[in-house]
């Protein structure tokens, strides 16, 4: 006989008494039936029902005043309420990719078993659909993207679906009301689940926003962020100024590599950064090494190629939290004068409150720093402005001594180059330039060493010299071509008063119409 037979049995033997209510039943089993009909876990039933222990037996006892036909007809509306169906809403924050592996991974551990239910359509079932997700560089699963059904639940179910116009998962589902505590269990432990195993936190991803640009529905398969790797890169490879290494530490590398001194001393995580400079001074190169610091200290890395969509993208950087955001080209929607939809978003995202105190080290990159939008430039938005120079003569030998080696790493300098003179030779050019030269300077070398593949020790003074000599004059062909705006101006004001003098002639000379 079950419990709940037990209990009815009692109050109908006793139905004509409005003394207590004795039965006997197993402790334990009272109190399972209680907590299951009441959707709680504590000993309080109701402000006058509640479960009293007895040192030699167990009782139900009702309220003052109730009859067995009111416990009868109470524990009735009770069950009834508990097998009514109730439907899921909630939303869990985070990518969509990282949410649909997190609940897949607690229903794994939590039941072992559940059943994928199919969907109905017009031309029969549609089997549970699969999702490859990648979690790693080179790595993936396939997980259900279905109705999701455990044997216990009698039939109950939860689906995922992703939300298109905010890009994050939306749980619905329905269920018998009595499982609704442990529906709420299981969505707490994927929350739990993903704040310390996530996919993404403390690695650094390329964010994707393709299905905004073409308004299609969200696919993981194909708009999930995609994964950077380590790029194998040390502070030692890339060389800025003296000025300029100062800024990046003070701004960027003492949040990134002390992160509890920063934080005992009240020094704010969140700081915004742009870095502006002319094409080819190491923005990019920069940005990967602060991908691989980030990531070697727990920070998340969050690279966004099209500023377009920066709001949406301090979002996430906000939850994946401590992050950094590089942002490259900031000058597409912020620059000008002129208050855009885009930069109105951008600038409300990071004055609003979703966003204060956020964890955030924003870095945005610009070619055009004198085109920027002096509201975004406001402190508190941007706090650090890091102007990316090329280089001057000290690191130019820097990038010398760097780029001037062969595979095994052996330098390829002769012992008496003179390294000031090849600083002053390189210096005020871009890397690539700087590179450019020093190849160049490594086939003169072969030319004269009649071939030899051994070249350590060969690159002499003149070889770096001349060789920047003749990108020199390169540069200097190249800026000549550039339009320069100013002469343009000029030009055209010249034809347009070209054109006046000469209907001021014609004009003269035929008479003025009458």
């Amino acid at each position: 006989m079950s419990d709940l037979a037990k209990i009815m049995q009692a109050a109908t033997a006793a139905k004509e008494s409005d003394a207590r209510i004795k039965a006997i039943a197993d402790r334990d089993s009272i109190q399972k039936l209680v907590a299951e009909m009441m959707g709680i876990n504590t000993r309080q039933l109701h402000a006058k029902v509640e479960v009293v222990e007895d040192p030699n037996t167990n009782r139900v006892i009702m309220p003052k005043g109730w009859t067995p036909y009111k416990l009868r007809s109470y524990a009735d509306q009770l069950i009834e309420s508990e097998e009514s169906i109730q439907r899921c809403h909630h939303s869990l924050p985070g990518i969509p990719a990282d949410v649909l592996v997190g609940l897949w991974k607690v229903l794994e551990a939590r039941y072992e078993f559940a059943k994928y239910l199919t969907d109905k359509s017009w031309f029969g079932d549609i089997p549970p659909p699969m999702v490859n997700i990648k979690i790693g560089p080179n790595q993936s699963i396939s997980i259900p993207y279905a109705k999701i059904s455990p044997p216990a639940w009698e039939g109950g179910y939860i689906r995922p679906v992703i939300s298109n116009s905010e890009g994050l998962v939306v749980i619905q589902g329905e269920y018998k009301r009595k499982f609704q505590a442990e529906i709420d269990a299981l969505l707490h432990e994927v929350d739990e689940y993903l704040k310390t195993s996530s996919i993404y936190r403390g690695k650094s991803i390329i964010l994707n926003f393709d299905w905004k640009k073409k308004s299609v529905d969200y696919n993981p398969d194909q708009h999930s962020p995609s994964f950077e790797a380590a790029p194998n890169i040390t502070p030692n490879d890339v060389i800025l100024n003296d000025e300029t290494e100062a800024a990046f530490r003070a701004s960027i590398f003492s949040r990134l590599t002390a992160y509890d001194v920063c934080k005992a001393n009240n020094i704010p995580f969140k700081h915004g950064v742009v870095l502006g400079g002319k094409y080819g001074t190491g923005k990019t190169m920069a940005g990967a090494m602060i991908s691989k610091m980030a990531t070697d200290n727990g920070v998340t890395f969050i690279h966004l190629k099209d500023a377009t969509f920066l709001a949406e993208a301090l979002l996430i950087a906000k939850h994946y939290g401590p992050s950094v955001l590089f942002c490259e080209d900031i000058d597409q929607v912020a620059g000008g004068e002129d208050r855009t939809s885009d930069l109105n978003d951008i600038l409300n995202t990071l004055d609003g409150v979703d966003t204060k105190g956020m964890e955030v080290i924003s870095i945005f990159t610009t070619n055009h720093p004198d085109k920027l939008n002096s509201a975004f430039m406001r402190a508190g938005r941007v706090d650090s402005f890091i102007y990316m120079g090329h280089p001057d003569e000290k690191s130019a030998i820097r990038f010398l001594k760097l780029y001037a080696r062969n595979q095994s790493g052996e330098s390829l300098l002769a012992n008496d180059i003179d390294l000031e003179a090849c600083g002053k030779a390189l210096a005020h050019k871009s890397p690539s330039f700087i590179s450019g030269i020093i190849n160049t300077a490594k086939t003169h070398a072969i030319g004269r060493e009649n071939g030899s593949s051994n070249l350590v020790g060969a690159l002499t003074t003149e070889d770096i010299t001349k060789c920047a000599a003749f990108v020199e004059s390169q540069i200097k062909m190249t800026e000549y071509r550039k339009p320069d705006p100013a002469k343009t101006i000029v030009d055209a004001m010249g034809v347009v008063g070209d054109m006046l003098n000469r209907s001021s002639d014609i004009l003269t000379s035929t008479g003025t119409p009458e």
